[in-house]
């Protein structure tokens, strides 16, 4: 989790805020309406550091709908070193004062722990909604607020270079800046002058919710998928998965994002979160939803293009429980402490309805990839012409080679060992998005899959040309043990057709790549002196010299096919170039190895030399 989220603000005692602390002495929370950033919470700690009051501060983030997390983000804000000391004030932000209330709950389980004769904390609820009452207001409302905002912030950005404005925008998006980002670093030096910087303990500062929009707005057009995983890589980093899926989806990233949700599902379900896990689904596009499938299905989302979240319960029909609280006696302390719930309370972002039909499945995609020469990807017949580097190509042939789910660390670690694994991690995010575009951009339907590790979508239909290299050679091995000449020769050439070249050519010379690109040279040396014998044999000579001569072409030391070449020259009436590629043999062995012919060698060198048949 961000810690950031739970960094209460700097007290400003310079100000006087509202002496909201002279109003929390009694057991019921404060609820304060305000629009993003119009109440001063800067104000309000230095109100309560001046009454001695410790804050705990928590701020809620929209997927926290669960009860399970929002024991977590409980915990985070009372580690177990404070509990049991004395009470302090909690002050929650939420745009949902039915889910603070939530949270207030959990913080009072937590704290009966420790401290069964105390009763709950005093606490102030932040309750911000758009059009609320006052500033918040007229921010939201009036046609000129928008271009206030974004004018100051025009003017006051107007000589920074774009990669300022650029980081910026990240920072608005995610809400906090902290000195652990190298992302954000120039934005440090000058944090605490600018006025949408919001200080708080841990030298942490958020960025004020009413500039969000505008600062959020400085960089036109989508932002560089580069920079939004490294912010990713570097959430991730500081255990905040959950926050990173949240900027992903805000810095309109779904495949970042739906990366990173099939990294964390196993998780969120082991955890009972599933109304979050239902709300980030829903929040990705039709064609990212297609590849967690199995999830959706497990979490009853037949048809995901048709789910839509129930509405979220107005203010006025919670507004009664505060009320009930303060004219009834204080209530005596029970294994739960939640209150009864008004109807449709629970219909939250998790309400979701099921459709009863389900679409019918597409047909399966027909994927053919020749990877043996230069590589080459067809999608139903339709070849993909244009990509974005050759990593996204690199780890496509990697998964595809590996025939199983690989982890996306040791994805990352074959493409750059050499390179920390953050780093890693992030360029893979952001060679795989690469690598969905070119794809979707000749079909939409999903090719990888990434549920803890990426694999080929088991829909679809995988041609893959080194397969059909080993399964031709292993059939004409088996002919050829079985005596079966003439299939064992079909076999080995029609191995031979789906080797146009070595494996990867013109890729990158990763390691990985130089050990599969050796296995599938050595196979095709096999098959080639196999099937070279072979037509000898057959009575074949002229295929014979040309299937010899592609051998020797890579190893040209091979005596036998040397002595193989010299009778098929003879057999064809050429004994001059029978005697010549004797020469070749007898000068390429003392170059390479020093050493003379063999005696058969020399033997059949005579034959031909005295017009003996061989």
């Amino acid at each position: 989790m961000l810690m950031g989220r739970t960094a209460p603000p700097l007290p400003d005692l310079a100000v006087a805020g509202p002496r909201v602390a002279e109003l929390i002495a009694g057991r019921d929370p404060v609820v304060i309406d305000a629009g993003p950033g119009a109440f001063p919470v800067a104000a309000l700690a230095g109100d309560l550091a001046r009454r001695g009051r410790r804050a705990l501060w928590a701020r809620l983030a929209p997927y926290e709908i669960d009860r399970s997390s929002l024991t977590t983000l409980a915990r985070a804000v009372v580690p177990a070193t404070a509990r049991g000391s004395r009470p302090a004030v909690a002050v929650v932000e939420s745009p949902d004062e039915h889910r603070a209330r939530a949270f207030l709950d959990e913080l009072d389980d937590l704290s009966a722990v420790d401290r069964p004769s105390e009763s709950r904390p005093a606490t102030v609820v932040l309750h911000r909604l758009p059009g609320a009452h006052g500033t918040a207001r007229v921010v939201h409302t009036a046609a000129s607020a928008d271009e206030l905002t974004r004018g100051l912030a025009g003017a006051m950005l107007a000589d920074v270079p774009v990669e300022y404005r650029r980081q910026l925008t990240l920072a608005a998006l995610l809400g906090y800046v902290h000195e652990r980002f190298a992302s954000f670093e120039p934005l440090l030096a000058d944090a605490a002058t600018r006025p949408w910087s919001v200080p708080l303990e841990g030298r942490w500062f958020q960025v004020d919710p009413a500039w969000r929009p505008a600062l959020a707005a400085q960089t036109p057009g989508p932002l560089p998928v580069s920079a939004v995983a490294r912010v990713v890589g570097e959430l991730v980093d500081m255990s905040a998965a959950e926050e990173a899926l949240e900027f992903c989806l805000d810095a309109a990233c779904p495949g970042l994002a739906s990366d990173l949700l099939a990294e964390l599902a196993p998780g969120l379900v082991a955890a009972d979160r599933t109304r979050a896990l239902r709300r980030w689904l829903t929040r990705l596009p039709a064609q990212e939803q297609a590849r967690h499938a199995p999830l959706l299905a497990r979490l009853g989302l037949v048809e995901a293009a048709g789910v839509v979240p129930a509405p979220r319960p107005s203010i006025r029909q919670l507004r009664w429980w505060p009320q009930r609280r303060r004219l009834s006696a204080p209530p005596q302390r029970r294994a739960s402490r939640r209150p009864p719930e008004p109807a449709g309370a629970r219909a939250g972002p998790a309400s979701v309805a099921p459709v009863e039909t389900p679409r019918a499945r597409p047909d399966p995609l027909t994927v053919s990839v020749r990877l043996l020469g230069a590589v080459e990807v067809l999608l139903d017949g339709r070849k993909v012409e244009h990509w974005h580097g050759r990593v996204g190509r690199t780890a496509l042939a990697y998964v595809l080679l590996q025939r199983r789910r690989v982890p996306p660390d040791e994805l990352a670690g074959a493409i750059w060992p050499d390179v920390p694994a953050t780093t890693a991690r992030n360029r893979l995010h952001v060679a795989l998005h690469r690598l969905r575009a070119d794809l979707s951009a000749v079909d939409p339907r999903p090719v990888l899959v990434h549920e803890q590790g990426y694999a080929v979508d088991p829909d679809v239909r995988v041609d893959l040309d080194t397969d059909r290299f080993e399964r031709l050679a292993d059939t004409g091995d088996e002919a050829f043990r079985g005596d079966d000449a003439f299939r064992a020769l079909t076999a080995y050439l029609a191995a031979l057709d789906c080797y146009g070249g070595e494996l990867l050519a013109g890729e990158r010379d990763d390691e990985w790549a130089l050990l599969s690109r050796e296995h599938y040279r050595v196979r095709l040396l096999d098959v080639l002196g196999k099937a070279a014998h072979l037509a000898f044999d057959l009575d074949r000579p002229a295929l014979a010299v040309d299937l010899g001569q592609r051998l020797l072409a890579l190893d040209f030391c091979r005596e036998d096919l040397h002595r193989l070449l010299m009778r098929a020259y003879a057999r064809l009436g050429q004994p001059q170039l029978a005697l010549r590629q004797y020469q070749t043999c007898v000068r390429q062995l003392r170059l390479e190895f020093g050493l003379d012919p063999a005696p058969a060698t020399v033997e059949l060198f005579d034959q031909v030399r005295c017009q003996v048949p061989v």
